[in-house]
């Protein structure tokens, strides 16, 4: 029986703004990866990083965002503007019986907490699991043992949602019954709670 449901939140709950934010520049998505430094960003997502040193190494060493054209407190901006839950999401969680528990399971840095504030839904879970408080990131086994156990729950009677393959198996490993965001979930996740 499901006793626990843990949504991850961006490209589960919400769009990516970092996806709509990278339009808002000169950059694609490929040049922009090409200069970015991803280790900031994963440092950021440990917590790691303060928001002010993720921001003063957004690029690789010897890259200038002014040279390219790149406003990084306008990218920021752009990343703030928070798009709406997904409409079967809403739907999900006003559904889901008391007794089942649901929390988020996020890799993000603190900005989460605006995310969820601006779209007014920190009441939906019982518990926030995000990276940059736990200093663990998924697809990190360690990262969904820590929920079970604050949590109390077993793997076979949790269930994960998540946009990611790497991190769908990880859940999947120890057990957890997994399903992709990105197809349609929400009525196979009702089968099994109901």
């Amino acid at each position: 029986m499901v006793k626990l449901v843990i949504l991850d939140l961006m490209d589960t709950i919400i769009p990516d703004p970092f996806h709509s934010a990278i339009q808002s520049t000169d950059l694609s998505m490929k040049e922009l990866f090409k200069v970015k430094n991803q280790d900031a960003y994963i440092k950021f997502e440990l917590g790691e990083y303060t928001e002010e040193e993720y921001l003063g190494n957004w690029f690789i060493s010897g890259i200038n965002a002014s040279d390219l054209g790149f406003d990084i407190a306008s990218f920021k901006e752009k990343l703030f503007e928070t798009p709406k839950p997904f409409a079967h999401v809403i739907e999900f969680q006003k559904k889901l019986p008391e007794r089942v528990k649901l929390v988020l399971g996020s890799n993000y840095g603190p900005w989460v907490h605006h995310h969820l504030q601006k779209i007014n839904i920190h009441s939906w879970f019982d518990k926030l699991f995000v990276s940059y408080q736990m200093g663990i990131r998924k697809p990190d086994p360690a990262f969904f043992q820590i929920i079970l156990e604050e949590m109390k729950q077993n793997p076979a009677d949790t269930v994960f949602i998540d946009d990611r393959q790497s991190n769908l198996e990880a859940a999947a490993k120890l057990g957890m019954q997994t399903f992709d965001a990105t197809k349609e979930w929400v009525k196979q996740v009702y089968d099994l709670i109901h």
